[in-house]
């Protein structure tokens, strides 16, 4: 089964800044920034895709997994 999703504009941090109707998240500071997609899953096997990352005056970019209580600064 294959759920569309995008970022999450109620669940990001302030230093981030949601485009492409919330398909591109850009970090407005050299800071740790964060943002959780819409979709969530607690149980069975996933699959994701990630587009190509753009790094800008030295801001890291990662990806990945964490629990809805990580902190997203």
């Amino acid at each position: 089964m294959t759920i569309p999703t995008t970022w999450n504009p109620l669940d990001k941090d302030s230093n981030t800044l949601l485009s492409n109707g919330n398909l591109t998240a850009t970090v407005l500071a050299t800071t740790d920034s964060a943002v959780r997609a819409t979709s969530s899953h607690a149980s069975g096997k996933w699959y994701i895709e990630f587009p190509a990352i753009t790094i800008v005056s030295g801001i890291r970019g990662l990806r990945g997994f964490a629990t809805a209580s990580q902190a997203l600064n």
